[in-house]
């Protein structure tokens, strides 16, 4: 006689990444997936960029996969001001292009044999999910998960209202298509895209993208131990500057020279050099790398930080660093403004034009000698020293993995 096989399910988790750039989705993601792991998920990751997921996803340990996403650009339209125009601009005007997509997502499910989804700033991996009765969760530093009704988050333009009321109808309509074409009801509202079982942030209700968004999951920003090379060997009398800089960011020679004019070791993190028009000689305490650093060395010996990136930021804040921010798009933007607000840093709009070089000489000037920047920044530091991220972490990960069990 047969025994029935009473033995648990292992549940299978999809991290997704859809919209956006950067490490910051890949280091996130594989932090908690490790956790998965000891808790007898099987997780896989449908990514937007293979390249730069494949050195920091073991082979032996998940399944990767190349996420669907929109690669056109869409013409003749301002840069998107809320949430409703960012996903006009990721291909959501077209209701078959968009199908084409939800049904790559769901075949990729169907796969993976999918128990849960957890979406990093991947609304058509959401969108998917629902069309699947899929459940999913929503993982990020909270740009992607703006709260309602979605707000203008392009505060520094003026932008007309008829304009973001047309794209809502016009957004809602095309999902409400694509949801027809699957079988399923339709929403009564775009924000209703974004229902999930729940959100998790990887920051504080200080920097979050959207303030006052009231009760949430934060968790704090995260960011992995062990990996990287250290900035700085030994003492140094003067003050320590890191530099994450990308190769883009326009204004960038002026960064370099204003950096170079300072009495400070300096340690610059730039992917790619080749042509960029700099001095024949630098002085010695400015170094180059494009190597991983250590970013936690770096939390502990820097004395200011200069970035684009949020979860850079983020991060800095929360430790006590003064930053620089140089934000390249909106959502490093708002990021940049709310780290403003707080007193814990400056940023500058990065710029080719003349007046840049000393706007950004003047705003390190004063980070490097003005103490209250290092104290609102301590102040943040000291709010959250005894919450505990590695626990908050498992939290989660844990409310995934019942969520995945049904």
């Amino acid at each position: 006689m047969n025994t029935p096989d009473t033995s648990e399910k292992q549940p299978n988790i999809v991290i997704c990444w859809e919209l956006g750039g950067g490490l910051g989705h890949l280091v996130k993601g594989a932090m908690l997936a490790r956790l998965l792991l000891e808790r007898d998920c099987t997780v896989s990751f449908a990514v937007r960029d293979l390249a730069s997921a494949h050195p920091l996803l073991p082979e032996d340990s998940y399944c990767l996969v190349q996420a669907p996403y929109f690669d056109g650009q869409l013409r003749d339209w301002a840069p998107p001001a809320d949430y409703a125009e960012l996903l006009l601009h990721a291909g959501w005007g077209e209701a078959g292009g968009l199908r084409a997509r939800v049904r790559g997502w769901r075949g990729l499910y169907d796969a993976l044999n999918a128990d849960l989804v957890i979406a990093d700033h991947a609304p058509t991996a959401i969108l998917a999910a629902r069309t699947q009765g899929i459940p999913t969760v929503q993982w990020g530093h909270g740009f992607g998960m703006p709260t309602r009704p979605w707000p203008v988050f392009r505060t520094w333009e003026a932008t007309p209202v008829e304009r973001l009321t047309q794209v809502r109808r016009h957004i809602l309509t095309t999902v409400n298509a694509v949801l027809e074409h699957f079988g399923e009801a339709g929403l009564d509202a775009p924000e209703q895209l974004l229902d999930t079982a729940a959100c998790f942030l990887n920051t504080w209700p200080e920097l979050d993208h959207y303030p006052g968004r009231g009760n949430a999951d934060y968790c704090g920003p995260l960011w992995p131990a062990g990996i990287g090379e250290p900035p700085w060997q030994g003492e140094s009398n003067r003050p320590r500057i890191f530099a994450y800089l990308r190769p883009n960011l326009p204004g960038l020679p002026a960064v370099i020279q204003a950096l170079a004019a300072l009495d400070a070791d300096i340690l610059i993190h730039l992917a790619d050099r080749s042509g960029l028009d700099l001095p024949a000689a630098l002085p010695s305490h400015l170094r180059f790398t494009d190597r991983l650093i250590d970013i936690h060395a770096v939390a502990r010996n820097a004395d200011l930080v200069l970035c684009s990136g949020t979860d850079t930021l983020h991060g800095m804040a929360v430790r006590g660093i003064p930053t620089l921010a140089l934000p390249m798009n909106a959502e490093q933007r708002m990021g940049a403004e709310r780290l403003a607000a707080i007193g814990a840093g400056l940023y500058l709009v990065p710029s080719a034009t003349p007046d840049f070089l000393p706007a950004v000489a003047d705003a390190l000037n004063q980070l490097l000698h003005q103490p209250a920047f290092r104290q609102n920044a301590s102040h943040l530091q000291s709010a959250y020293e005894n919450r505990d991220s590695d626990a908050a972490l498992a939290a989660i990960a844990d409310r995934c993995v019942a969520l995945a069990a049904g």
